[in-house]
């Protein structure tokens, strides 16, 4: 390799404490620019959003009880509501 990084993160090669140091500080600042997005978006306090950005799934009831999404609805509603949001009728979602 090119550099003392450049193969790190390869399946045949174990990562070095400082490979593993580099990975994480871009996974926390991934999920703080997550954690951000969301508040935004949502407009709810950053303070919320970090409280239940765990990593975990979510169903979407719990998600509609902590604001994190508008309403639940099938695979056809959400197509209607695009075509209808865009103008572009030709949607197709893969939900198989």
């Amino acid at each position: 390799s090119s550099g003392p990084y450049k193969d790190a993160g390869h399946p045949e090669k174990t990562l070095t404490a400082d490979e593993e140091e580099i990975f994480q500080r871009d996974i926390d600042q991934l999920h703080q620019n997550f954690i951000d997005m969301v508040a935004t978006s949502r407009g709810l306090p950053r303070e919320q959003v970090e409280a239940i950005a765990d990593g975990s799934s979510m169903l979407g009831s719990a998600a509609l009880e902590k604001g994190l999404i508008d309403q639940i609805g099938s695979v056809l509603e959400t197509e209607s509501y695009i075509k209808k949001q865009t103008g572009v009728e030709d949607i197709s979602l893969c939900w198989y």
